[in-house]
């Protein structure tokens, strides 16, 4: 498994993409709210990872909007063919991938 750098284009163009959705998302909730067994108080993607054709995506799985996205590979298909969201070969790769993303993210926010 090849671990990317910060530097490599598909972890920038992932990373733009979430960073991006990470800010028109972000939500302050009025009252803590239960996720995943944790009390929270912000939420902005809720990222999770999906296999579509052969590849695995890392994929927001909340909007501001609608609440929880039920299926976010349909949801976000048309970005996906268009290249603005880029899959990795398997899902070990993507947790990775999308772990340091997260972290980027979190810690430039």
């Amino acid at each position: 498994m090849a671990v990317e750098t910060r530097n490599d284009s598909r972890f920038v163009k992932n990373y733009n993409f979430l960073n991006d959705y990470h800010l028109k998302n972000f939500t302050v909730y009025p009252e803590p709210v239960l996720v995943d067994g944790e009390l929270k108080t912000t939420t902005s993607m809720q990222l999770g990872t999906f296999g579509v054709d052969g590849k695995t995506y890392i994929l927001p799985t909340y909007n501001k909007d609608i609440g929880k996205i039920e299926n976010p590979p349909k949801y976000f298909s048309n970005l996906i063919k268009k290249g603005k969201i880029v899959g990795y070969e398997d899902v070990e790769e993507a947790g990775l991938q999308q772990r340091l993303i997260r972290n980027k993210i979190i810690k430039d926010g």
